[in-house]
């Protein structure tokens, strides 16, 4: 067995415990930052209040009857129905436009609509109104 002395064993006790002290902080993860710790904190606040107001405006989208998905089923059926009203005043304005073209440009055509929807007659003419005979 070989002789050591009591300062060998000391440095040997000690270099054996700083190489254990290596070894584990090597594998030991170093420990978190204060402010580290906060981030994550914040984040999964932050994080819980975007999950709070999905929960609250999927709500509203889905299940609520006076807003959401039913408000607006109702407004494109209402859309429909007045994209259909405005098609047939369109044709309405279109017809009076022509037909205004038409008395601007054909005296005619003038004279027709002063007769037969005005009721009119020219100076000199005499009006004769025919009806028909009751046949009881």
């Amino acid at each position: 067995m070989p002789l050591t002395t009591k300062a060998g064993m000391d440095s040997a006790k000690t270099t054996a415990a700083k190489r254990a002290s290596i070894q584990a902080q090597a594998l030991d993860p170093p420990p978190a930052l204060a402010s580290e710790r906060w981030s994550g904190l914040i984040l999964a606040g932050v994080y819980g209040t975007l999950l709070i107001l999905l929960a609250v405006f999927s709500h509203n989208y889905w299940l609520s009857s006076d807003q959401g998905r039913h408000k607006l089923r109702d407004l494109r059926a209402a859309l429909q129905v007045q994209k259909a009203h405005n098609a047939q005043v369109e044709q309405r304005n279109a017809e009076l436009a022509e037909l205004i073209n038409r008395l601007k440009l054909d005296d005619n055509a003038l004279e027709e609509h002063a007769r037969y929807d005005l009721g009119m007659i020219r100076r000199g003419e005499t009006f004769i109104r025919v009806l028909e005979a009751d046949t009881r």
